[in-house]
């Protein structure tokens, strides 16, 4: 087998093993498959298929096969950014959907340490990803590994989430019912401070009349 040979054997293991199972996550979370996606790996199988083509020399197979490898990146890549986007907004959902519960409550304060732990560790692995995106320094494969490791810490964040889903369900129950209770404790103390005031001065006024007329108007 030659050099040539085993770079597409490599190109085909890295589409099947890795690739694929990343595409199902994709369209998994985003019910749709994107476009950007669908065009590299167009472009990936046109330069491995002119490899074939009877004039091809080793020197124009070595070409292709440089163009496929690049397509092989970024398709990666994207892979990595579309479920990067989608667990991200997720997180963010999240954080505004329980920006009045009190997460301390959940599980004695773990739950609120891990969470912001693993939120924290992900908008860094992101950020760092995005910073040697473009260094010069750096493989290919080191890149794509900075965008697979942020991806891994926001699905660890979205499975605490997941894992105590019912938790903070309950949680934002209770801050629901609290919210209420202390509505209709604020309208009990307004109603009762109207009505000890109505009568005071009915008092001080020697004027009972406007009693009768200040309750038979309130519940008229």
């Amino acid at each position: 087998m030659t050099t040539n040979d085993s770079r597409i054997v490599e190109i085909f293991r890295t589409f099947n093993e890795t690739i694929k199972p990343l595409i199902a996550e994709v369209e998994a979370v985003k019910q749709k498959f994107p476009i950007e996606l669908l065009n590299e790996i167009r472009a990936l199988f046109d330069h491995l298929a002119r490899c074939y083509l009877p004039d091809s020399t080793e020197a124009t197979i070595n070409q292709q096969l440089r163009k496929a490898e690049s397509h092989i990146t970024r398709i990666l890549l994207d892979c990595y950014k579309n479920l990067i986007l989608y667990e991200h907004d997720l997180m963010v959902r999240f954080d505004k959907q329980s920006k009045s519960i009190d997460l301390f409550s959940i599980d004695n304060g773990s739950f609120a340490r891990n969470y912001f732990r693993l939120r924290k560790e992900a908008i860094h692995g992101l950020r760092n990803a995005k910073r040697n995106e473009n260094s010069n320094s750096l493989t290919d494969e080191e890149k794509i590994g900075y965008f697979a490791d942020a991806y891994h810490k926001y699905l660890e964040v979205e499975i605490l989430i997941d894992d105590k889903y019912g938790q903070v369900k309950w949680a934002s129950i209770r801050y629901r019912i609290k919210t209420i209770f202390h509505q209709v404790k604020t309208a009990v103390v307004w109603l009762s401070s109207l009505i000890l005031g109505a009568i005071a001065g009915a008092i001080v006024s020697d004027n009972w009349t406007s009693i009768k007329s200040f309750f038979v108007g309130l519940f008229k």
